[in-house]
């Protein structure tokens, strides 16, 4: 089993990496995408889950910030938040293989 103090840097690392400017979407970083949506609706509070791949309130699921957080929870193997049918605006990366 791991260290509690290993997974609280993973949870850390991950959130400083999604909204790094690596994460670069549709034209503009995400976090651009997350002030826009927080100026124009007055939301002063966001709620990403990557665990469930779902991002709240209402007002932030737009088609770009949806689809981040899915891509996110799909880059570590969190299949239940994959949709059905996804569009080609995000891309997935592929899965790194494993070696014996």
């Amino acid at each position: 089993m791991a260290k509690y103090k290993v997974l609280k840097s993973v949870a850390h690392n991950l959130g400083h990496s999604y909204l790094s400017l690596m994460n670069y979407v549709d034209g503009d970083y995400i976090v651009e995408h997350l002030f826009r949506q927080a100026r124009e609706t007055g939301e002063t509070r966001v709620e990403i889950d990557v665990l469930a791949g779902t991002i709240a309130p209402a007002v932030f699921q737009t088609p770009v910030l949806a689809e981040s957080v899915v891509r996110v929870a799909t880059t570590f193997y969190v299949t239940d938040a994959v949709p059905a049918q996804s569009s080609s605006r995000c891309s997935t990366p592929p899965r790194p293989r494993c070696r014996s």
